[in-house]
């Protein structure tokens, strides 16, 4: 683990990180998982299923319950509102 490479523990370094960032290194990790389920919900080839698999979400369900609760909108209904601008994934 890194923190033991620097010697400090685990959570010295997530209070400092904290402080400095404004959020956890745990909200930073989530925050850009559902950044890249964002770019990936712009391509008409990949299902839910396969963006969860792909990001190594539990299941299909449980990335649906994340990026609800991190942007208020269902990934289908984030999708939809994208509509205009997708792309297919062989096009990029």
């Amino acid at each position: 683990m890194p923190s033991s490479h620097l010697h400090f523990d685990y959570r010295h370094i997530t209070h400092i990180f904290t402080d400095r960032e404004g959020q956890s290194i745990q909200q930073l990790y989530i925050s850009v998982r559902i950044e890249r389920v964002k770019e990936l919900l712009n391509y008409d080839d990949w299902s839910i299923a396969m963006i969860a698999d792909n990001l190594g979400y539990s299941t299909a369900a449980y990335l649906s319950t994340s990026f609800k609760k991190a942007t208020g909108l269902s990934p289908s209904g984030y999708r939809k509102l994208q509509v205009k601008d997708r792309k297919s994934i062989n096009m990029v």
